[in-house]
């Protein structure tokens, strides 16, 4: 590490996460676990600095602006993000059960969440490698089932959050970024801490009883989308491990169970409407 101290931080909507909550994802992992050689628990060193093997990262899955993946023979994988800053690169293990982050700390580093952005690349992999995937969409538990609400940006998922917020017996599993996972033969929706507002996310996870497309453009409204529409606009908002060809197969088999076990329904929310009378009704 560098000489002069480092302070380090978790954001606020993490804070939520570092306590256990009823089912956890980690109790579901062993069950259903589709990749063998996957784990449910990554242990992570830090590192001040990068690795001087850089040529032994493997062939490269994915360069983008942002990140890129490689993967290497022994099956290990490497992901650095290049427009961090300060920059970040991890190493993990093809089990996702040990690995090694290097973080470009520097004098003028002000308090840092070591991971960064590297964090929702690193459970992109992990939960591609059992099938599961993140969604760009809000998710709402009451009464014990959950809610998903996918749309582009500003189509209305943080609003119609917020608005089914208000019912006391509802919980806000996140208003931007949530979980899909297939667990125990059925689909659950799990939040996530990666939010602006900390106020609207939960560790808490719910099995998915209905999943809705927004639209709100158009009059109030729900009704019924064909499956195929729906496996579309999944994968519209969704990260999907195109770079993968193993992952992606279980992922795509995944998204046509979930489309035989939940229903999905294009939805049209206006303020000041009854959003829980529409989707109870559905």
């Amino acid at each position: 590490m560098p000489d002069n101290k480092i302070a380090f931080i978790i954001p606020p909507g993490h804070q939520k996460f570092q306590q256990p909550v009823l089912n956890e994802q980690a109790d579901f992992t062993f069950k259903t676990n589709t990749n063998k050689n996957s784990s449910n628990k990554l242990m992570m060193t830090l590192h001040e600095g990068f690795p001087e093997y850089q040529d032994d990262f493997g062939k490269p899955l994915l360069q983008t602006t942002s990140w890129n993946l490689w993967e290497s023979q022994s099956g290990s994988y490497t992901l650095f993000i290049k427009e961090e800053i300060p920059p970040r690169l991890a190493r993990v293990d093809q089990k996702f059960t040990v690995g090694d982050l290097f973080v470009g700390f520097s004098n003028n580093n002000e308090a840092i969440y070591p991971p960064g952005q590297l964090e929702t690349r690193l459970f992109s992999l992990w939960l591609a490698s059992l099938g599961d995937i993140i969604l760009h969409a809000s998710g709402v538990e009451k009464d014990g089932k959950g809610y998903c609400f996918l749309g582009e940006s500003g189509a209305g998922k943080s609003t119609l959050a917020r608005a089914l917020a208000k019912d006391p017996q509802a919980t806000i599993l996140g208003e931007d970024t949530i979980i899909l996972r297939y667990l125990d033969g059925g689909f659950w929706i799990f939040g996530t801490p990666w939010h602006l507002d900390p106020d609207f996310c939960s560790p808490a996870g719910a099995p998915l009883e209905k999943m809705f497309f927004l639209d709100r453009f158009k009059p109030n409204g729900i009704n019924l989308a064909p499956n195929t529409v729906g496996i579309s606009k999944v994968l519209q908002t969704a990260v999907i491990p195109y770079y993968h060809p193993d992952w992606l197969s279980i992922v795509l088999d995944n998204l046509v169970l979930l489309s035989g076990l939940v229903p999905f329904f294009e939805f049209s929310y206006q303020l000041g409407a009854d959003a829980w009378k529409l989707i109870l009704s559905a």
